[in-house]
């Protein structure tokens, strides 16, 4: 079984460590140095928990402080890559920007726009390979050796969790009728401004397609793919070379893309395959029939409260939910449970996790 961490969770007496007997393995978005924190992954490895670290290669990352401030992924992504060879704000080859424009065209993507929130998406096709390499290595390396100082939280089995593994940009684009400014929270980056493109709508296909000619080889996005899947196979290959996860190699997980290859790539498996019965592209028969391709799969459903409160679980998520629960007892592998934030798909989700633990108990 695995599970979703959030930081709250890894406090001392966090749901990470009380509930840890419902739970094999998980992974955890660890942004800012804490030794709290970071003792109960420890201690959670230390107790034969498989651990992925959370990161998202996909995009640079949005933070509410200045450089330099602990943040050991965010601070190494922005100054070695962000914004490498130039001052804070003007473009440089690893920004996906148009200068053409006024103001300057910035891709990012939709999450969190109501809140101001903004990732700015990596120029991934302006990475050579060695960039690649060098960029996988050191997540493998913030994976294994938390706070980078050689000595004092080393989890030499630990695995690297690669979030937001879509190879279609197109979907993740906002606005430029946002009026937002700069999303990455430092004071020294006063531009470009957060502006970007969205392919449905007419008004912003000449930014679009000035983007997709510059950043995706020819407007098909086909080099930009082809750097991802490197990334995530480079990944793997780093990960799986040295430590133990229990009797196995580690390995890295990486988001399956909603539906094929896309200009002909894809990131190969392992795969952590999530909201199984709710996802459009793919149907739940595709989904479970890739989980089964490969033992380090994790097919994961998302538990749901029942409108109009959603107080209370939905009993249509409860029916799916056992479906999968029938499936993971006669396949083995790993399972996994999200929730849709409300009260009632938080208690579905405990409920579906203490009905998997039952079900192992008794003898799969």
């Amino acid at each position: 079984m695995f599970r979703h961490w959030e930081r709250a969770d890894l406090a001392a007496a966090g749901n990470a460590w009380t509930l840890r007997s419902t739970y094999d393995g998980f992974n955890c978005n660890v942004q800012h140095d804490d030794a709290t924190y970071f003792t109960t992954i420890k201690n959670l490895v230390n107790e034969g928990k498989y651990f992925w670290r959370y990161m998202s290669p996909f995009n640079y990352p949005f933070s509410a402080h200045l450089f330099g401030t602990g943040a050991r992924w965010e601070d190494y992504y922005r100054h070695t890559w962000q914004f490498s060879g130039s001052s804070a704000g003007s473009p440089t080859k690893y920004r996906m920007i148009l200068t053409s424009r006024s103001p300057d065209i910035v891709a990012c993507m939709w999450a969190y726009v109501s809140s101001g929130e903004r990732y700015e998406i990596a120029p991934l096709m302006s990475f050579t390979e060695s960039d690649l390499r060098a960029l996988a290595t050191k997540m493998v390396s913030l994976s294994r050796d938390l706070t980078q100082d050689g000595a004092t939280y080393l989890l030499p089995g630990a695995g690297v969790f690669v979030d937001n593994g879509y190879l279609d940009l197109r979907y993740w684009m906002i606005p430029t009728s946002n009026t937002y400014g700069s999303g990455h929270g430092n004071t020294s980056e006063t531009a470009p401004y957060l502006k970007t493109t969205y392919y449905v709508d007419p008004t912003y296909m000449t930014d679009w397609t000035e983007l997709e000619s510059v950043f995706g080889n020819g407007g098909t996005w086909a080099t930009y793919s082809q750097r991802y899947t490197y990334l995530t196979s480079y990944i793997e290959t780093l990960v799986s070379a040295t430590g133990q996860m229990g009797s196995l190699s580690p390995w890295r997980l990486v988001n399956a893309p909603y539906s094929g290859p896309i200009n002909g790539y894809q990131h190969a498996m392992p795969w952590f395959i999530e909201n199984v019965f709710f996802e459009e592209a793919r149907t739940y028969a595709e989904s479970l029939a890739a989980w089964k391709q490969d033992y380090r799969n994790v097919i994961s459903a998302r538990c749901a409260g029942m409108a109009p409160l959603y107080t209370s679980p939905d009993p249509a998520t409860w029916t799916q939910i056992q479906t999968l629960l029938g499936e993971w007892q006669s396949n083995g592998g790993w399972i996994s449970f999200t929730d849709d934030g409300s009260a009632g798909g938080i208690t579905q989700r405990e409920q579906a996790y203490n009905a998997a633990a039952n079900i192992r108990a008794r003898g799969m």
